[in-house]
This record gives structure tokens, C-alpha cells and sequence, in this order.
């Protein structure tokens, strides 16, 4: 196995070569994304719990306080032993960082006005939207067939979100702010993740995703009490920081390594099934027979453009 990242930094080879044994194989690739679905699909849950005492934006960015100062000491430490600068890194994750922060904002706040499962399968039109996107990062018109799966999205958008549902909402409009966000991140971990190691990609990731929701927090909501903080709103936080961001985005960014960001996109799918399954048994979410026919049809929508792009997009340069 070559070792692609020592191309780009020659200083980090000692790190390329222990990651030449530790290099996933796409079988244990797909196996650990359905884990990462699941934890995904969960945070839907824990954001509720998390909104019972603290609203968006501190919610986020005292997630990422507590990623931050988990990772910041092994990463000095990491640093100091292989030499490295945090200079290259913050700017190669500054973009898929600001990305996946905005994704987690408009998620969180359309949470405030949509339910759990309406935004799980709202989210994932992020699949529908990755290949579009490369097209046009290179200059290329769309497949007709992508289109159709476009199309068939939209129906089944318009059925879970204008019938029977009470119509459109603040919440699901943030949800589609969301998955573009989420695409747009999706697409720069592929171009990004080889360049350094995962755990340097999530943090620098954890780094820039915080950054926004920590400034926007001081300016427009009043500081949190802890005396407010429920035993429900410390769980949450702690999944959202441990189990979804910590292990969930690291195992993607490893993934990410050896496979697609379209064949990654198929597994992220489970995460809306994982986040209807969560809602309904932890919140008694129900959805009526016009809306389970829309999430039906945006679910086949995104199998089937993953599996129309089941080849690898070639990057451009």
C-alpha cells in the first residue's frame, strides 16, 4: 500500500508508515460508516435533549469546546513527536470545517420546528445533491438519470413536507439549507482526507466548525446557566461531542480515505431510517401515509443516484 499523504508533506512519512498497517479495507470501510449512520441517527435524539436548556448556537459550540479540549493535549502531543505544523492542516480542513458547522447550525435549528424523522429523511437529499455538485466543480453537465433521481427527491420532499404534515415550515426550509451544507462537506473530505491523518483532519475539522457557533452565540443568545442544565441536556451534549463527532466524523474521514464520496453517500443513508426508528420508539414520532410514501420516494432517490454512481467521480485537480 503507498502511502499518498508523505507526497504532499515529506515530514509526515514516520506517520504514512504505521498508517500503511492500519489502512481499511472497503469492506471494513462500509461496516464502519453503518456504525457511523447509527451514531449519526442517534444525535438526532441527543440535539433534542441537548435544546431542552440550551438553545443552537451554545448547544454547538459547547459541543465543540468539549471535542476541542478532549483532543487538543494528544494533539500537542502528537505534534511535538512527529514534528508537525498546524498550519497546513487548519487551512486544508477550513472549508469542510465551515461547511459541516453550518450543516450542524441549520440542522439544529430547523430541529426547533420539524420533527425528528421529517428532518433524518430531509437531511439525506445531501446524497442526491453530491453528484450534482461534482458535476459542476468539473465543469460537467449532470446525467440525465441524476436528474430523474432529482425529481423523484422533490416529489418525495413534497409529500413529507405539504400533505397531511401541515405544509411547508421554517424547520424543513433549514433542514435543505442543511444538506446543501452537508453536501459541499461531504465532497471536500473526499478531496481533503488524503493529505493528512484522520484524527489531524477532525480535529482542524472540530477547530473550524466551532468557530462560527461560538462567535455567533456571544452576540445573539444569553450565556447558559449551569444550574439550568438538565440531566438530559448533559447527555446529549455528551453523545453529540463523543459519539457523533468524535468517532462518528473520524470513522467518515477514514472511510473517505479508500472509497468515493458517492459510495460513502450510500451508507450515510441509514441515517434517516436510524433517526425514524430512534423517534418513533424514543419520542413517539408518527408519520401519516402521504409522508411515509415521501420518505419512501426520497430514500429510492438516493439509492438509486448512488448506485447510478456507484464509479468513482475522478477529482479534478
Amino acid at each position: 500500500l503507498r502511502c499518498t499523504s508523505s507526497q504532499f508533506f515529506p515530514n509526515r512519512r514516520l506517520i504514512c508508515l504505521a498508517e500503511t498497517f492500519l489502512n481499511m479495507s472497503a469492506q471494513r470501510a462500509y461496516l464502519e460508516l453503518m456504525l457511523a449512520s447509527s451514531l449519526w441517527g442517534f444525535g438526532f435524539i441527543a440535539t433534542r435533549w441537548a435544546m431542552e436548556s440550551l438553545g443552537p448556537l451554545w448547544l454547538q459550540a459547547i459541543r465543540y469546546g468539549i471535542v476541542i479540549a478532549v483532543a487538543l493535549p494528544y494533539w500537542i502531543w502528537f505534534s511535538r513527536k512527529h514534528k508537525l505544523s498546524a498550519k497546513v492542516p487548519l487551512r486544508l480542513a477550513a472549508i469542510p470545517g465551515l461547511a459541516l458547522g453550518a450543516t450542524l447550525l441549520f440542522q439544529t435549528y430547523g430541529l426547533k420546528y420539524t420533527t425528528v424523522t421529517k428532518s433524518g429523511f430531509l437531511t439525506t437529499l445531501y446524497v442526491v445533491f453530491v453528484p450534482l455538485m461534482e458535476a459542476v466543480i468539473l465543469r460537467k453537465p449532470p446525467e440525465w438519470r441524476h436528474l430523474i433521481c432529482v425529481l423523484i427527491a422533490l416529489v418525495g420532499t413534497a409529500l413529507m413536507t405539504g400533505m397531511e404534515g401541515g405544509g411547508w415550515n421554517v424547520g424543513d426550509l433549514l433542514t435543505l439549507a442543511c444538506a446543501l451544507c452537508a453536501a459541499v462537506q461531504i465532497i471536500t473530505v473526499g478531496r481533503m482526507a488524503m493529505r493528512m491523518t484522520p484524527f489531524e483532519f477532525n480535529f482542524f475539522q472540530s477547530v473550524w466548525s466551532g468557530v462560527v457557533p461560538v462567535i455567533l452565540a456571544l452576540g445573539w443568545e444569553p450565556l447558559p446557566s449551569l444550574g439550568s442544565l438538565t440531566p438530559l441536556t448533559c447527555a446529549g451534549l455528551l453523545f453529540l461531542a463523543f459519539g457523533s463527532t468524535l468517532l462518528g466524523f473520524q470513522i467518515q474521514i477514514r472511510a473517505q480515505r479508500v472509497i468515493s464520496p458517492t459510495q460513502a453517500s450510500f451508507f450515510f443513508l441509514m441515517e434517516s431510517p436510524f433517526a425514524a426508528f430512534y423517534a418513533a420508539w424514543l419520542l413517539g414520532e408518527r408519520l401519516s401515509p402521504s409522508q411515509w410514501a415521501g420518505a419512501t420516494l426520497i430514500f429510492f432517490s438516493t439509492v438509486a443516484t448512488v448506485w447510478l454512481s456507484r464509479r468513482p467521480i475522478p477529482h479534478a485537480v
